[in-house]
């Protein structure tokens, strides 16, 4: 099975260093699994039983280009909202 869906918005670079906040991180994170399940219902993609394999393409667009790290980290969330 192949879809694609597309969700505007950028996920934040979040750090969870000195100034990090596990709340803000905790908020993101919902915001993106309900972003998620939003766009699949929209698009009508119902899945029978989990996918026990995906090869994902995550693309983010903006002006200033993170860190591979901080880019890795941004779209933690988004995967998180796929798998639940």
């Amino acid at each position: 099975m192949i879809f694609s869906i597309e969700i505007q918005g950028l996920p934040k670079i979040i750090s969870n260093g000195p100034r990090g906040s596990w709340r803000g991180a905790w908020a993101e994170g919902n915001k993106w699994k309900r972003l998620i399940h939003e766009a699949l219902i929209l698009n009508k993609i119902t899945l029978e039983q989990p996918l026990e394999k995906a090869h994902l393409r995550l693309t983010r667009f903006s002006s200033i280009e993170p860190d591979p790290d901080g880019l890795v980290i941004s779209f933690k969330h988004v995967i998180d909202g796929l798998v639940s």
